[in-house]
């Protein structure tokens, strides 16, 4: 008994202290993951597919900093940027540059032992203000050529050809979609980004574990809950954004746009939580049935309004607390 608690103290101390790893790794596998993330990151580079091999060299580049720290990495990354730089487009060098970020970002969330809901969203926070921000500079410098009026004119462009092959069409609910599209943009690019840190975030966290690294677990989506005081702030930014609509005649006035953008982001929120909630229920229905949970994402895409009010039930009168509660806590 003596000899099992020491044990349990032992593991104990070791997932508050900082350390990396659960084991030291072996100097070879080091060298070979440090080489691989060059090759992968070059790859992606030369060929401009940087995007799906970020997600395969920061998990590499993560595991080379917690082995060999600064050291490695530090030429490593260095070397990865100048590749970028001299072989690839600015968008391979800004990605480049990002992934690196991204690296020293999940690391040390790792050693401060944050929870992986908390790296994903430090991480997809990252992203969007970063991409934002990179894509205003190549505007402003001219490198990306961002004309409004050549973007209208392929939209009215667009809708002319579909009307001319489908005469029964809705031209004013056709443009009006594109006009949604146009205003929601950021929040839709959000969503995109948030989906990619998510598997960027969630192929890593599978490759460290594996390699003995001492990582994060992620709760089952069906365990989380947005609390009741989020369904206040929700209703209030409703309000707030109506009577926006009804004061700026200027649809697309700067802070109208974030304040809707904002909602839109918010709204999602709350599908996300009228679908945990299902996968709750078939969970105790079904255990851990994927291809019916797969069924309810796809829902969840085309029919959202209705999974928002599942979540925004659940997180006002917290439904799943009290099923569990009701059950014995089970």
């Amino acid at each position: 008994m003596t000899n099992e608690v020491a044990k349990f103290e032992k593991k104990l101390q070791l997932i508050f202290s900082k350390q990396f790893f659960f084991r030291e790794p072996e100097r070879k596998k080091i060298w070979l993951h440090s080489i691989s993330y060059l090759l992968i990151n070059s790859l992606g580079i030369v060929l401009n597919i940087w995007l799906i091999t970020g997600i395969a060299s920061v998990s590499l580049a993560i595991y080379t900093l917690g082995a060999k720290g600064y050291k490695i990495f530090t030429p490593l990354a260095s070397l990865s940027i100048l590749i970028a730089l001299l072989f690839g487009s600015y968008y391979a060098l800004i990605w480049t540059i990002i992934h690196t970020i991204i690296v020293l970002i999940i690391y040390f969330s790792i050693i401060n032992r944050f929870s992986k809901i908390l790296i994903l969203v430090y991480t997809a926070v990252f992203l969007f203000f970063s991409i934002s921000l990179s894509f205003s500079i190549l505007i402003k410098l001219g490198y990306i050529n961002f004309n409004p009026q050549a973007i209208q004119n392929y939209i009215d462009e667009y809708i002319r050809s579909v009307v001319s092959l489908q005469t029964n069409i809705d031209v004013d609910l056709l443009r009006l979609s594109f006009e949604d599209i146009k205003r929601h943009f950021p929040s839709l690019v959000f969503s995109t980004i948030f989906l990619y840190s998510l598997i960027l975030l969630n192929y890593s966290l599978i490759f460290l574990s594996k390699e003995k690294v001492i990582t994060p677990v992620f709760p089952r989506f069906s365990y989380v809950l947005v609390r009741s005081r989020y369904t206040i702030y929700y209703v209030i930014l409703s309000f707030i954004v109506y009577f926006a609509q009804l004061l700026i005649s200027n649809k697309y006035d700067m802070s109208l746009l974030i304040l809707e953008n904002s909602l839109y982001i918010f709204r999602w929120i709350f599908v996300l939580n009228g679908l945990f909630t299902c996968f709750y229920f078939v969970e105790i229905k079904n255990k851990n049935n994927m291809f019916v949970k797969t069924l309810l994402a796809v829902s969840a895409y085309l029919f959202n309004s209705i999974f928002e009010i599942i979540g925004i039930v659940d997180s006002v009168f917290q439904i799943r607390e009290m099923y569990s509660r009701h059950k014995g806590g089970k």
